[in-house]
């Protein structure tokens, strides 16, 4: 995530008891949501004009996992690079993650 813009989130949301970072327009860029203690939610969105490719999945669970796989590591292999991301999922005083 660009440091510019989570440093520009924290200067305009002040006092917060929570934030969520995930991508909300299915364009592959991580947008922020801020919930202020006083006041409405602040959708901060992530308009940087970069056009890289992304991919989504969706993880199941089997049997005797959890069914939204969390703890699972995925793994991808592309141009000669290796990408690892674990399956997080969280939630807080009125916040919640993105899966339903």
């Amino acid at each position: 995530m660009d440091e510019s813009f989570l440093c520009g989130i924290l200067r305009r949301a002040g006092i917060a008891g929570g934030a969520a970072f995930g991508g909300l327009f299915n364009d592959g860029k991580i947008d922020g949501i801020v919930c202020p203690t006083e006041g409405s939610p602040v959708l901060f969105r992530n308009a940087h004009p970069d056009q890289h490719h992304w991919v989504e999945l969706k993880l199941m669970g089997g049997s005797a996992g959890p069914r939204d796989a969390v703890g699972a590591t995925v793994y991808l292999n592309a141009i000669g690079m290796r990408q690892r991301q674990h399956t997080l999922h969280g939630a807080s005083r009125c916040l919640a993650g993105d899966r339903p």
